[in-house]
């Protein structure tokens, strides 16, 4: 008995099954190299209570201001703003960053409004802080 004659499969099909066959095999180890359940990042959320936020009283608020204005009239061209950055230096300080920290953090944010501050004043308005700030 004889077999049929082989039919002569093309050099473009080979190649082609070649590469199908490479990218199957290639999936498949991705899939085994891969780990199969991605790691999710640790959770950073930091929550406050309402009540831990330093809040000056209307007396504290007008001293403060007060002070300020004697530094430089700049600084309580924005009242609100000024109370805030007060506030968040209080937070500075409870939260026990070290006190070359607090007034360069200090500096950053009076120098962002209307006042330039430099070191010395920094200096002084960190002291008007803490004479409310428990």
């Amino acid at each position: 008995m004889e077999l049929p004659p082989k039919k002569k499969t093309s050099l473009v099909w080979k190649a082609l099954g070649g590469v199908v066959a490479g990218g199957v095999a290639f999936l498949m180890v991705g899939g085994y190299l891969a780990d199969p359940e991605p790691v999710s990042a640790p959770d950073r959320t930091i929550t406050l209570e309402v009540s831990s936020l330093p809040r000056m009283t209307g007396e504290q608020r007008t001293e403060y201001l007060a002070t300020l204005s004697t530094i430089d009239q700049g600084l309580v061209v924005n009242e609100d703003r000024a109370v805030s950055r007060g506030e968040s230096t209080c937070l500075d300080i409870r939260q026990g960053v070290p006190e070359g920290q607090v007034l360069k953090n200090l500096e950053a944010r009076i120098t962002e409004g209307n006042a330039t501050v430099k070191v010395e004043g920094a200096a002084l308005i960190l002291d008007a802080v803490k004479a409310w700030c428990r």
